[in-house]
C-alpha cells in the first residue's frame, strides 16, 4: 500500500506502516506494526486497516487510536476500506462491515453476498462495489444493506483485485 494524505506519504510494508514528510526521501516507522492494507480519510480522521485491527489518527493528534476487530463479527484480514459520507466500510475475509465511530462497533453489511471473502471495495457516489475471491462483483445502493450481482462478462472464478477510489 502506498498512499498520500495531503503532503504526507504513507507506505505499507509487511512490518508495518511507514510515514514520510519529505516525499519519500526519509521513511519513519509509525506505531502500526501490523501489515496495513488500505488508508482512507473521513473528514478530519485518517483510517488505516491492517491485519487484526484498524487505526485512526485525527488531525492534530500525534497518537493513533486502535480499533481491534471483534473476531466473532469481523474477520481478521481487512483488505480494503472506503468512505461514503461519514461512514467507513471495510472488505474482509468475512464480508463487508461498517464501522460506527460513535460507539466503536462493527456491523455486518453482507446480506446477499454469495462469497463472503471480499477482497476489493470501492465507492462511486453512494454505490458500493465489492469484488470477491472467485464469485465476481456485487453492488449495493443502500449502504450495504443488500447486495446484488453486477458482474456481466466476468468469469465467476476470477479473483477481483483491489481497486482505487478517486
Amino acid at each position: 500500500m502506498v498512499a498520500f494524505d495531503g503532503s504526507i506519504l504513507y507506505v505499507g510494508t509487511y512490518s508495518g506502516l511507514l510515514k514520510s514528510n519529505d516525499g519519500g526521501s526519509t521513511l519513519n516507522k509509525t506505531p502500526i506494526t501490523n501489515s496495513p492494507y488500505s488508508l482512507v480519510r473521513i473528514d478530519t480522521v485518517l483510517f488505516v486497516s491492517s491485519y487484526g485491527s484498524s487505526y485512526a489518527l485525527a488531525d492534530g493528534d500525534t497518537e493513533w487510536t486502535s480499533f481491534p476487530y471483534d473476531n466473532s463479527h469481523v474477520a481478521i484480514s481487512a483488505y480494503s476500506q472506503v468512505a461514503i459520507d461519514t461512514s467507513l466500510y471495510m472488505a474482509t475475509d468475512g464480508g463487508v462491515f461498517k464501522f460506527s465511530w460513535n460507539d466503536s462497533t462493527w456491523t455486518n453489511k453482507s446480506k446477499g453476498l454469495i462469497n463472503k471473502r471480499v477482497v476489493s471495495l470501492i465507492a462511486n457516489g453512494s454505490a458500493l462495489y465489492a469484488g470477491t475471491n472467485g464469485s465476481g462483483v456485487f453492488v449495493s445502493r443502500n449502504g450495504g444493506n443488500t447486495w446484488t450481482e453486477s458482474d456481466e462478462g466476468i468469469d465467476r472464478v476470477s479473483h477481483v483485485f483491489n481497486g482505487c477510489n478517486r
